[in-house]
């Protein structure tokens, strides 16, 4: 069972060998989301694309979880394509984003995300509680979100509920990261590090950070045309 004690710090995460796997990758993972969408920077984006690749990426997270014991290196190489093509799903929407910002608001809202992980992970380790008790309820929440998102795209949403439906997803998905960060430290003491294990907890990693740049990006938007 994971431990909650105070016992953990940057050097014992450092001490197994499941943080340096997940961190290994997840810089790949970003890496192949950053060429995925270099290539498809400047194509139209369709809700027929959209609806296409969730369906895909959904069948590679089921194949991903199936496989994670029965053959871990297919699970981590399913890790690598779902980023893959999540980056070329990106490509269109960051396009639009710097159209919408301009570059350099644009760069200054991925640098500051940067930075919110960074210190999302560093808070991660000085905190003890239950992550799993926490992770349920931001389940609850993202199940809303996704409940309202669904139906403001037939209904429409005002500026200042967008905004405020931006800031809640910055500040949800900030809370994921941290949960699902104190989740590798807690397994990383457990001696946990199988490849499968690792596709895993580095995906959940990697849509963390994707899901709080892009509520982001869309605050950004919102508060400029305001």
């Amino acid at each position: 069972m994971p431990r909650y004690s105070n016992n953990y710090s940057m050097a014992s995460l450092n001490e197994g060998s499941l943080f340096k796997r997940t961190m290994l990758v997840v810089a790949g993972m970003n890496v192949l989301s950053f060429v995925g969408s270099s290539l498809t920077w400047d194509l139209p984006l369709t809700m027929g694309i959209l609806f296409g690749t969730f369906v895909l990426n959904m069948i590679l997270l089921f194949a991903m979880h199936l496989t994670v014991r029965s053959a871990p290196q297919v699970s981590l190489a399913l890790a690598f394509l779902f980023a893959g093509i999540e980056g070329a799903t990106l490509g269109p929407v960051f396009n639009h984003y710097v159209d919408v910002l301009g570059p350099n608001l644009f760069s200054v809202v991925c640098l500051g995300t940067a930075g919110t992980i960074g210190i999302a992970g560093i808070v991660s380790t000085m905190l003890t509680f239950d992550y799993r008790k926490v992770e349920s309820y931001l389940m609850v929440i993202l199940l809303g979100m996704i409940v309202v998102g669904v139906v403001t795209m037939f209904t429409g949403m005002t500026a200042g509920i967008n905004i405020l439906y931006s800031i809640l997803g910055v500040v949800l998905f900030t809370a994921f990261f941290i949960v699902d960060f104190m989740r590798l430290r807690a397994e990383n003491l457990e001696g946990l590090n199988g490849w499968g294990h690792v596709a895993i907890t580095a995906t959940k990693l990697y849509l963390d950070q994707i899901n709080l740049l892009l509520y982001a990006l869309r605050l950004a938007a919102a508060l400029k045309k305001n």
